[in-house]
């Protein structure tokens, strides 16, 4: 498996990164860290165990039927709408990337895999894509969604919105359409976090779903630049753009806390 994040030293920047295990918080005081490792392979075994177990945790599909009840929960209670994967300024980042992704237009045609909370979606209904299609496995994360993005359509009434949601296991898609933007943030960190998924098995589901000379946008926390290109270059998506996020130095090696990378699908295959 790539490399996971699980000390707060990788994490720096991000307010809440939503997949490794230290949670990093920016809010946070430093006193709190003030004890953590100063090399990765000296963590504790307990660490380790612990590092583990959330990882099991977040491949599996009760974990996250469990959390969006909860955001579920409270939405209704006091609008809150949960998790903002990698944080929100990581999601204005990916939308900028997509703002200059060559003939993508208002009527651009997307989807957003794994969209949980829908609140990826919304950041592109704000600003001003209208076709857009969610899809998660979890039915209580399509719920959430469709009422977070339902008070936007309110908001909106005069615009037409052609925005959709559907409960679907991406590895056993039902969803038989092509679109012109495929998005992925952190779904792929998830799926492979999962034992029982083949590891090319996320890569053959995704090859359908983007329309030749399409592209494909993606953002980990676990895998690296480079293991982004290997993965997908394997099946003929070629690269095209990445985020420059803010690096830190952390054992000698300059990281982030977060890849984009984008990709299109070659006219021919």
């Amino acid at each position: 498996m790539a490399w996971l994040s699980t000390s707060c030293t990788v994490c720096v920047g991000v307010e809440h990164c939503g997949v490794c295990s230290c949670s990093w918080d920016r809010r946070m005081s430093s006193e709190k860290h003030e004890d953590l490792p100063t090399n990765p392979e000296v963590e504790s075994h307990d660490e380790e165990e612990e590092s583990e177990e959330y990882e099991s945790q977040l491949g599996k599909k009760e974990h996250w039927d469990s959390a969006y009840a909860l955001e579920l929960e409270n939405f209704a209670s006091h609008g809150d709408i949960g998790e903002v994967w990698f944080g929100e300024d990581t999601a204005d980042k990916v939308v900028e990337l997509i703002d200059t992704l060559p003939s993508v237009h208002k009527q651009t045609s997307f989807i957003d895999l794994g969209c949980g909370n829908g609140a990826f979606v919304l950041s592109l209904l704000r600003q001003g894509y209208r076709r857009i299609m969610g899809t998660d496995y979890s039915e209580d994360g399509v719920r959430l969604s469709e009422q977070i993005i339902g008070q936007f359509r309110a908001e909106h009434s005069e615009e037409p919105l052609d925005v959709r949601f559907a409960v679907d296991d991406l590895l056993h898609s039902t969803v038989n359409e092509q679109f012109d933007v495929v998005h992925d943030k952190g779904t792929f960190d998830a799926i492979r976090l999962n034992s029982e998924a083949p590891a090319e098995a996320y890569r053959e589901a995704l090859m359908p779903l983007v329309v030749p000379g399409g592209f494909f946008v993606i953002t980990s926390c676990n895998w690296t630049h480079d293991e982004l290109l290997e993965y997908f270059q394997a099946v003929g998506l070629r690269y095209h753009d990445r985020v420059a996020y803010p690096t830190r130095r952390v054992f000698g090696q300059d990281v982030s806390p977060v890849r984009t990378v984008a990709f299109q699908r070659p006219l021919s295959s």
